[in-house]
């Protein structure tokens, strides 16, 4: 059984490896996708705030204390 496992735990660990490398892609990934919708809800949010009209404020309703 020892001999068994000794010629198989290389192949796991590479696996394992293999794996843990692939998880890490993938979460890379959709860490990137997460950012660009962000970046793109943003940016749509920000182009909607310039495009307001800008109000004007009456500055003679303000009672002014010297």
């Amino acid at each position: 059984m020892a001999t068994l496992l000794h010629h198989i735990q290389p192949w796991m660990q590479k696996s394992i490896a293999e794996f843990e490398a692939r998880m890490e892609q993938t979460i890379e990934g959709m860490m990137d996708r997460k950012v660009q919708a962000v970046n793109k809800h943003l940016d749509v949010f920000e182009l909607r705030v310039l495009e307001r009209p800008v109000l004007a404020i009456d500055l003679s309703s303000f009672r002014w204390d010297h």
